[in-house]
């Protein structure tokens, strides 16, 4: 993840939307990896932005119209920087959408959440508050999220899919140089009125500052075993790595051994060698492999059944005699 800071000046008489077109597809060329890229006027609504058309996608919102039409179709569990536990409280107050969250008015966001909430509140009227930082180390927090194809009750797949949202935190935090010593885990229980979820989540305290997938998913376990409950269906679920302090500044526990924070021997050390070498999906979790082959076998379905050209799905209308 990325954040980078423009002068509006420099759009003067340019096409914005080809430049950052230009831009997406020399990132893709020079490192063979895709991206999900999102313009706007602040920083929480181009995160907002990167999240529309994930993962290859390229979304703008830089004027009135798109803008309200992304606040009404984006659920409030999307904001960037608002977790389980406000998304919650907010749900409790009848807010489920963006559009909802900017129909209060801005003392009684104030009054009941505070400055970091108010923060993004105004971000989100195109107000900018929050600094992009050049540094990734001065991150707080990390997060992933992943919503199901179909909603889903089955307990296996509902953990396939929090444990691959794990391992992409890990994945992060290795490539950030950041460590973790504690999760905040959630899944979106499906209430069966329209896209309406009821958020549950757990705090996961992990002992001392880790960025194992193995650490964190021995933590997650029972976690997640006190907020599934059997027969309820679920549409998301995701993670989020907080107190995150680089090497450097990382406490150890004194009942622990901490050689583990060099990552030198260790399984997840070995794992990311291999990874390294063969490629990021040369290994994963057994617990993933049953959400993953899931989607793999919807994507088959559906590629036999759409046809693509230059990466647009075109659906199959029949034969035309």
């Amino acid at each position: 993840e990325c954040f980078m800071s423009f002068d509006v000046k420099y759009f003067k008489n340019k096409n914005v939307e080809k430049f950052f077109s230009d831009l997406k597809a020399r990132v893709k060329i020079e490192t063979g990896i895709t991206y999900s890229f999102g313009v706007s006027y602040t920083k929480v609504t181009a995160k907002l932005a990167s999240k529309h058309n994930k993962p290859d996608g390229l979304c703008l919102i830089l004027d009135r119209d798109t803008l309200d039409i992304i606040y009404n179709s984006k659920d409030i569990s999307e904001i960037w920087g608002i977790g389980p536990r406000t998304t919650a409280a907010l749900r409790s107050m009848c807010v489920n959408t963006v559009a909802d969250l900017m129909s209060i008015s801005d003392t009684n966001i104030n009054r009941v959440f505070g400055k970091t909430i108010m923060d993004i509140y105004n971000e989100l009227r195109w107000e900018n508050r929050l600094n992009i930082a050049s540094d990734s180390k001065q991150l707080k927090s990390m997060q992933a999220t992943r919503s199901f194809e179909n909603i889903s009750a089955d307990r296996a797949y509902v953990y396939g899919e929090l444990t691959r949202n794990i391992e992409q935190v890990s994945s992060r935090l290795k490539g950030s140089d950041l460590y973790t010593d504690e999760l905040m885990i959630f899944i979106d229980q499906y209430n069966g009125r329209g896209e309406r979820f009821i958020t549950h989540y757990m705090s996961v305290k992990l002992g001392a500052h880790t960025r194992s997938v193995i650490d964190m998913l021995r933590g997650a376990a029972s976690a997640f075993d006190d907020i599934y409950t059997s027969g309820l269906r679920y549409k998301r679920t995701g993670v989020t790595a907080l107190n995150l302090r680089s090497i450097e500044h990382t406490q150890g526990n004194m009942f622990a051994d901490n050689s583990t924070l060099s990552n030198d021997c260790d399984i997840s050390s070995l794992c990311d060698i291999i990874k390294s070498k063969y490629g990021k999906d040369a290994l994963h979790v057994t617990a993933s492999l049953g959400s993953r082959g899931l989607r793999a076998d919807n994507l088959k379905i559906r590629n036999s059944r759409d046809s693509f050209i230059y990466g647009l799905p075109l659906p199959y209308m029949g034969v035309v005699k």
